[in-house]
């Protein structure tokens, strides 16, 4: 099972899916391409995803612990 969010970006308008499930991982992927732009492990299997406002990812699990991720929406690009 997978636990889908979506947020629009007010200032860009770029729309992403959110996503966590059994693998442990959370997924931020731009729409409509489901172009993956950021990967993280969490800690323990998520059973509740959300996104605030602000963009901010809220994951709780079945022990009641709750994380929030401040997730980059945009590519990882190194600028030297």
């Amino acid at each position: 099972m997978r636990f889908l969010c979506t947020y629009t970006d007010p200032a860009s308008s770029a729309v992403y899916l959110i996503s966590t499930g059994e693998d442990k991982q959370l997924q931020v992927s731009r729409l409509p391409q489901l172009e993956l732009v950021n990967s993280r492990p969490l800690p323990k299997r998520a059973n509740a995803l959300e996104v605030t406002p602000k963009g901010e990812i809220v994951v709780g699990d079945k022990f009641g612990d709750v994380y929030m991720c401040v997730s980059r929406y945009e590519d990882h690009e190194s600028h030297d």
